[in-house]
């Protein structure tokens, strides 16, 4: 969700506090009968720190939600064979060496799960984390959106290289009348943006009334629901498919295409096509918007052991625990190497941190030797996929800062470091 290429000021654990300081069972957010009023956490303080540590394991307390039904079958087995990862050392992108518990502190860890070959050989939970409990994964949620597009568009339910105004004529408008729905899944719509939470005149301030992420002032006249705000979201700049540019309300518009097609709201798709068929263990909820459209840019929450089922399945290109979910070919195209044309897309966007990477069915590719890909969230949220050594990593953080600039210098090696270690 964050702008990767604002240089966002990266937080100093000694201003803010470190992860351990902030805890919030230990500073007693959200405790008593009723919290006293500077431990109450609500939807217009939920996105500040250090109330972010509570509220992102929460967020069902504070705003609408729709449920994704697990079903009503057993969870498939994650087997256990804990492997003592203590030992890991990574040297971060900025020089500097770190031990793998630095690592987790270092990054306001909620809750990190590591699938080695199908088997959990790491599961930690610290702050309001818990294995039972759903976490908002920001936008991960994007990547979940994405996947289901993709497995639409094997179906033949979806054409990408259609206008989005086959599915959606309400988006007949300067910026989407005539992009595709490739435009859209690999966010190469040209439109002016930027997400960089600093900037009070940033677009993407634009968005928290109609997801229904932020309160409405009494003065506010603007849209109130994301069908009214995404014709109009964002003003158009120049030709479509030139320039990766990063747009969370783009995977509002992937949603809407994707509901029109199936016929089924998101909650419902997710829950037949994915979460109960995978077997997750617990249900999962996307956030909606006033008139109950999932919000599909950051909305999603779930438990980490269920996000990193969801890694293995695309690992094991559709499958787990011997229990096919969808056609192979939804992975194949989810972990496709990209061509020359697309990294010089991404090149042209403003992600210079990420060197080599691009982006694919609201993905991103690291492009790395093993082929890894990996959803991303703004404060800390990540599931990485390592086909090459067979790992999955799941991590669910409460950052003081959104951008992933403030974790990928550590994060980046550790994921390494692990698959390294396993592999």
């Amino acid at each position: 969700m964050a702008q990767e290429s604002t240089p966002l000021p990266v937080a100093n654990a000694e201003t803010v506090g470190t992860a351990s300081e902030t805890d919030p069972r230990a500073n007693g957010l959200m405790r008593g009968s009723p919290p006293p009023e500077d431990k109450r956490v609500v939807l217009s303080n939920a996105l500040e720190f250090p109330q972010l540590r509570w509220s992102a394991s929460h967020w069902r307390e504070l705003a609408p939600t729709q449920r994704v039904s697990r079903g009503t079958g057993a969870a498939a087995p994650l087997p256990r064979n804990e492997r003592d990862l203590s030992g890991v050392r990574i040297r971060t992108l900025t020089g500097a060496d770190m031990r793998f518990p630095e690592a987790l502190e270092a990054t306001y860890l909620d809750g990190l799960v590591v699938l080695h070959n199908g088997s959990i050989v790491f599961e930690e939970y610290r702050g309001e984390g818990g294995p039972d409990q759903p976490h908002l994964c920001f936008s991960v949620t994007k990547s979940m959106v994405g996947m289901l597009a993709v497995d639409l568009i094997v179906q033949g339910l979806i054409d990408d290289r259609a206008r989005v105004t086959r599915y959606v004529p309400e988006l007949d408008c300067e910026t989407f009348g005539d992009a595709t729905v490739r435009n859209i899944l690999d966010m190469t719509i040209a439109a002016r943006w930027s997400e960089n939470y600093a900037d009070p005149a940033a677009e993407i301030r634009s968005y928290g009334v109609p997801s229904g992420l932020r309160e409405r002032s009494a003065d506010y006249t603007g849209p109130t629901h994301l069908a009214d705000y995404l014709p109009n979201a964002m003003q158009r700049n120049g030709e479509h498919g030139k320039a990766f540019v990063y747009i969370t309300p783009l995977s509002d518009v992937l949603a809407w295409i994707v509901v029109r097609a199936s016929g089924k709201p998101l909650s419902q798709l997710l829950s037949e096509r994915v979460w109960a068929p995978m077997g997750a263990e617990h249900d999962a909820y996307f956030n909606v918007d006033s008139v109950g459209a999932a919000v599909a840019g950051v909305g999603f929450s779930c438990a980490l052991r269920d996000m990193a089922r969801v890694g293995e399945l695309l690992r094991c290109r559709g499958s787990l625990m011997g229990q096919r979910v969808f056609d192979p070919q939804v992975c194949d195209a989810l972990f496709q190497p990209a061509s020359a044309q697309e990294k010089a897309v991404f090149a042209a966007g403003a992600f210079a941190s990420l060197k080599e990477w691009s982006y694919r069915n609201q993905w991103w590719m690291t492009n790395n030797a093993s082929g890894a890909i990996t959803a991303r969230g703004i404060y800390g949220q990540a599931l990485y996929i390592d086909p090459k050594a067979e790992v999955v990593i799941a991590r669910f953080a409460s950052m003081p800062t959104a951008s992933n600039l403030a974790n990928d210098h550590i994060s980046l090696p550790l994921y390494q470091a692990i698959a390294d270690a396993l592999a």
